[in-house]
């Protein structure tokens, strides 16, 4: 942990420059802090001290030296590691040096720098916004993909009565066939208007449980942007 001193008035989380060239200290981040007394540095020192003995560190050069040459001994590089603070800890210290510096305006700017600097989005609102449209078709989805399931057998029957042509290929005589698979009258009337599965899935699906909706295609495009979140793994947050 770093610490540089202006005479600006805020307290500020800046990349720190030596965290480059000695990436073995751990921290990443320095404080940039206004001129203050004497008494408020010694305070600061005495909570940062307090805060590092959470640690439970090896305290001394003796100890120090000792644990040094036990790891190049064993060269075990993780001795050495935790006889210091960690990158963690370090970057924890670097945060709260200036917290405890800075009004309590300036700890939410200060918290969402440090998140944003590892790219974790601070949103202390409450809930994140919920993209609306990704939910409902994640409400639509799996019941439109049930009614494709009950719907197959008429489509494909249609697919080749169609195939026939002449009179046998007329609604009439397709209705007739489906109703005698156990379709129902919505049923039907979506296997005769759909020219897919897709399309006759999400015609019924409107019928019976969104008839307020005005155009078909509203309900195919949200079942396509279920799909395609389906297979991405997105989630609709």
């Amino acid at each position: 942990m770093t610490e540089k001193k202006d005479h600006s008035r805020g307290i500020m989380l800046t990349p720190d420059p030596f965290s480059k060239a000695h990436p073995e200290w751990g921290f990443l981040h320095a404080v940039e802090k206004p001129r203050r007394t004497l008494d408020i540095w010694r305070k600061e020192m005495e909570f940062l001290s307090t805060l590092e003995s959470l640690a439970d560190l090896p305290l001394g050069l003796k100890k120090l030296d000792r644990i040094d040459k036990i790891s190049e001994k064993t060269k075990i590089s993780e001795i050495w590691r935790r006889a210091r603070l960690s990158h963690l800890e370090c970057e924890f210290l670097t945060l709260v040096s200036a917290l405890i510096s800075s009004n309590e305006k300036q700890w939410i700017p200060l918290v969402k720098y440090f998140l944003k600097a590892y790219g974790w989005k601070a949103d202390l609102r409450g809930h994140p916004k919920v993209d609306q449209e990704a939910l409902t078709a994640f409400k639509r989805g799996p019941k439109i993909e049930r009614i494709k399931e009950s719907l197959e057998r008429g489509v494909n029957l249609k697919r080749k009565e169609k195939a026939k042509g002449g009179y046998v290929s007329e609604n009439d005589e397709i209705t007739d066939k489906l109703k005698k698979l156990g379709f129902d009258h919505n049923g039907v009337k979506a296997i005769l208007r759909g020219r897919t599965l897709d399309t006759a899935a999400c015609y019924y699906y409107k019928i019976v449980e969104e008839p307020t909706v005005h155009n078909p295609k509203t309900i195919l495009n949200s079942y396509r942007k279920y799909l395609r979140m389906k297979n991405s793994g997105n989630s609709f947050s």
